[in-house]
């Protein structure tokens, strides 16, 4: 890429991180739009949840007539012999090509080409599945106008460095739509979350706290505000130095400018002995805050924060329909895969590895090896600790 396509990804990863913050969705199709020129040569792109193949819960699209979208999810998408068939089994995150899946010719014959995409003057396109949680899939597809060539070059480069940052906005949604984010009010909802969110500065210094994030700073287990010293605003702490440099580091990362910072998670330990808090960082793009629509009823602090952090508190529960909770949060806190974390909550609900291996239609082998990394990076032994831990993680509220 050249500097002035770097400048508009760096631009487009702000945006994107804005998009995650809102649970309405409503940011996406901007995110689309600054997208298309930089990956899909100014062509269509779709963003969609799936709770099954075919079987759409949401879709945002840009570029596309919505009678063509329309068409699509009832009937081509049925028949499309080149994406379709392959990302049900894709590994997030990998780009799919569609040249590099079909021969053109071969593809030329076939009902989709001649009804579909010729019609449409729809060319070469690209692929991935971003999040994936047992038959539910979020997928990114760019399709490029006939006359613009294949998904390549600097196209390519910028698609396969915007996808982790799709994937951790997204991320980001989901844990907002756990905290039950898709109720009416963002702000409210952010005051009234269970979960902790805290808004800050670079220097990690609090803007704005909700009423959650609120209680387990005053009990400062595990995390609390340092005295202020020459700032009206302490920055946060941990329990130990080198858990509060870690999350310091995170909250700096998240603040720069670099194509490569987007934050992450960490577990914070408790000096209570109670299991640790899952903090997870988020960027807020510059300048974000003063206009954002969700923040203008929050305080004037507000404006000053350019990241987020959530706070979980890992306490226990009996609720099986809290494994996608606990999956998400074994990716947060212990750094297991997509793919891992799917196989750890299985496993954890007394199912076998052949079972698992069928359900997601991989051999095996496979699945007994993400089983035992899971194992390793959770630093639990056995099927029983496994099924504390999911129990544990499991839980919505703080």
């Amino acid at each position: 890429m050249n500097a002035s396509q770097t400048r508009a990804l760096s631009a487009l990863i702000g945006v994107v991180y804005e998009a995650g913050l809102d649970p309405s969705g409503a940011g996406w199709p901007a995110v689309l739009e600054r997208a298309s020129p930089l990956v899909s040569g100014d062509g269509a792109m779709v963003l969609t949840v799936q709770r099954r193949q075919f079987d759409y819960a949401r879709t945002h699209y840009i570029r596309t007539d919505p009678a063509d979208a329309a068409r699509f999810q009832t009937y081509y998408v049925r028949i499309d012999p080149v994406l379709e068939p392959v990302l049900p089994h894709a590994p997030p995150g990998a780009v799919l090509l569609t040249d590099a899946l079909m021969e053109r010719r071969a593809l030329r014959r076939t009902e989709f080409y001649a009804d579909w995409l010729r019609p449409l003057g729809i060319g070469a396109g690209a692929a991935a599945v971003l999040l994936r949680h047992g038959s539910a899939q979020i997928h990114l597809y760019a399709v490029r106008p006939r006359q613009r060539g294949p998904v390549a070059g600097a196209q390519l480069e910028a698609l396969t460095l915007l996808l982790p940052h799709l994937t951790a906005a997204l991320g980001t949604t989901l844990r907002l739509v756990g905290m039950g984010a898709l109720r009416d009010g963002y702000a409210d909802v952010v005051s009234r979350a269970p979960g902790g969110v805290i808004l800050v500065d670079a220097a990690a210094r609090v803007c704005v706290a909700n009423r959650a994030a609120e209680r387990l700073l005053a009990v400062a287990d595990g995390l609390s505000v340092e005295p202020a010293r020459f700032a009206s605003h302490g920055r946060l702490r941990a329990a130990t130095p080198a858990a509060t440099a870690a999350l310091h580091r995170l909250v700096a990362e998240a603040a720069g400018t670099a194509l490569s910072s987007r934050g992450g998670s960490l577990a914070l330990p408790r000096p209570s002995g109670e299991p640790p808090l899952a903090a997870h960082v988020a960027p807020l793009s510059p300048g974000a805050t003063a206009s954002a629509h969700w923040l203008q009823p929050l305080e004037p602090d507000a404006a000053r924060a350019v990241a987020v952090v959530f706070i979980a508190n890992l306490t226990a529960t009996a609720d099986p329909a809290a494994a996608a909770v606990a999956g998400a949060r074994l990716q947060a806190v212990y750094g297991l895969t997509p793919a891992e974390a799917i196989v750890a909550v299985a496993v954890a609900q007394g199912e076998g590895l052949a079972t698992v291996a069928a359900a997601n239609r991989v051999v095996l082998a496979t699945v007994r090896t993400q089983a035992q990394h899971a194992y390793r990076k959770t630093g639990v032994r056995g099927q029983a600790g496994l099924a504390r831990l999911v129990e544990r993680l499991g839980q919505h509220d703080a």
